[in-house]
């Protein structure tokens, strides 16, 4: 499809990806996140989709509908990150080791 992104107007290449890729892309993302994950994997993983379908055609980011997608998955990601943290904010709020609480999980932008 991507070999194609020369051929196809931003409009057509746009839809076809938010009806063949994007719903697959996100399932797999969302059961990823469910099985303890490796971030550094999670994050390479997001940056190089994101890149391989930008490199070909830059303007598909500025198609809302996709734009949306992508915000959807830094959504999951953040979403899972932030619980996984919780019992290290549940500890820190009964009195950690030092009673300080733990940094923010960082947030994938």
């Amino acid at each position: 499809v991507l070999a194609w992104a020369g051929l196809l107007g931003m409009e057509q290449l746009a839809a076809l990806l938010l009806r063949t890729f994007f719903p697959r892309w996100l399932a797999a993302l969302a059961e990823w996140l469910g099985q303890d994950p490796d971030w550094g994997e999670v994050s390479q993983w997001y940056c190089g989709w994101k890149a391989l379908l930008l490199r070909p055609a830059p303007g598909l980011i500025d198609d809302v509908a996709v734009r949306a997608r992508f915000d959807a998955a830094l959504h999951r990601i953040n979403a899972a990150l932030d619980a996984e943290q919780e019992p290290d904010a549940a500890a820190a709020r009964e009195g950690g080791a030092d009673g300080t609480p733990p940094p923010p999980p960082p947030r994938w932008e």
